[in-house]
């Protein structure tokens, strides 16, 4: 302890030679050496292992599948997509069945597709999918859940296409949510057009 306050004592009147304090003022922080020498101490011992550092890493593509979860609300953290997916279960879940999948699948074809790695490490291709993964449990209105994953699927993954797209496009200005709208809104567009009931043409009756 008296070698530790000496040399936190002589570090002090280094440090006021060097900035030219006056003798009052080095006096006094020479006397708060061993102040500092104990906060530094008391620091080093504070700084003791997270509990959550022995658990186990997340596989890469759930990591980012869960922060695209997490984007949907602005944050970048796994622990935020557990939460909204599992607010998702409790309340609907085939709904969260659909944002899961089309989550994953968006992250999933921005991965194979090379995209920019800090991007999808970050979860900004999950998230569009995710919401085209719950426009399509609401609106599309599917009977079996096999078709209604295997659209929420390619939705998820078109719209990674739609989100690389408009980057270029719109480059510094922030794109948000309009990969999921124009992915969606196509997808509905197209639904309403094959389900519209074809005009049977007109014969005419022969007198």
């Amino acid at each position: 302890g008296q070698l530790a306050g000496a040399s936190s004592a002589t570090a002090v009147a280094v440090r006021a030679r060097a900035l030219r304090l006056p003798r009052s003022q080095s006096s006094a922080l020479k006397a708060c050496g061993p102040l500092h020498a104990h906060v530094r101490q008391q620091s080093s011992a504070s700084q003791a292992p997270s509990p959550l550092a022995d658990l186990p890493a997340l596989p890469a593509i759930a990591d980012q599948a869960l922060r695209g979860l997490g984007q949907v609300v602005f944050c970048n953290s796994p622990a935020s997509g557990v939460l909204i997916g599992a607010g998702l279960l409790w309340a609907d879940p085939c709904l969260a069945a659909l944002a899961a999948t089309g989550c994953v699948s968006a992250t999933a074809a921005a991965r194979v597709a090379g995209f920019d790695t800090g991007a999808v490490s970050a979860g900004l291709f999950g998230y569009n999918g995710a919401l085209v993964g719950c426009a399509f449990a609401v609106f599309l209105g599917f009977e079996y859940m096999e078709p209604a994953m295997a659209a929420t699927a390619a939705g998820g993954a078109a719209s990674a296409l739609v989100t690389l797209r408009l980057g270029k496009v719109l480059t510094a200005v922030p794109q948000w949510t309009l990969a999921f709208n124009a992915t969606a809104i196509s997808a509905l567009l197209w639904a309403r057009r094959s389900s519209a009931p074809s005009a049977a043409p007109a014969t005419a009756e022969s007198a």
